[in-house]
């Protein structure tokens, strides 16, 4: 049967308020004639209703926490980037020939040896140890930063795995809840309707 336009929008407006499903998706994917079928049987949709929108609600409150985990796992990763983008700095600048103590160190110790006698022991005298323990300090300071760069990777990869965990644990309940929407439907109004309202959801999906 061919409906107006008119007949069909105020159709459609109708069945959106009792379904839930969007006005434009239903004049998207609907013919004429499924629009009064759908019309014609107003109830099955009336009580998926909560259901449906009880599910988009969660859709859109693990979605929410899943980009707000995201963010702040990027957050860290970032963080942990600039941290080890500093380390990396650092040591190229430790292992630049011109910034090298050791160098410093063998042009120093050249000069001292090029000195003969007291005025040479008095020159070594002055740089005993000293250098062996800055070397030992820049050895510590990029070993923390590692420790640290591998501790934040790991706490990362824990939250993505809970994260992973509650979504599940939500969509077994929608899934549960879905079911047993299912189950009602069929047993009071038959298997005929239930599969009519599977197919027009599957319809607002695809």
């Amino acid at each position: 049967m061919k409906l107006s336009k008119k007949d069909r929008k105020d159709k459609i407006r109708i069945i959106a308020k009792n379904s839930g499903i969007r006005q434009e998706y239903l004049d998207l994917k609907l013919t004429d004639d499924e629009i009064l079928e759908v019309y014609e049987n107003l109830r099955p949709l009336q009580i998926v209703k909560p259901a449906n929108t009880y599910n988009r609600y969660m859709l859109s409150q693990n979605t929410g926490k899943a980009n707000k985990k995201a963010k702040l796992a990027e957050t860290k990763a970032n963080a942990e980037k600039e941290r080890a983008d500093r380390a990396e700095s650092q040591l190229q600048q430790f292992l630049n020939p011109e910034n090298s103590e050791l160098l410093q160190i063998g042009r120093w110790l050249k000069n001292a040896l090029s000195q003969v006698g007291k005025e040479r022991a008095e020159l070594l005298q002055e740089k005993d140890l000293v250098h062996k323990t800055d070397y030992e300090h820049h050895v510590e300071d990029i070993k923390d930063a590692m420790e640290e760069h591998q501790q934040i990777a790991e706490e990362v990869v824990l939250e993505s795995h809970q994260l992973k965990k509650e979504i599940n644990t939500k969509l077994d309940v929608l899934r549960h809840q879905q079911n047993m929407t299912k189950k009602y439907i069929i047993k009071h109004y038959g298997i005929d309707v239930w599969q009519k309202i599977e197919y027009y959801f599957d319809k607002k999906v695809v």
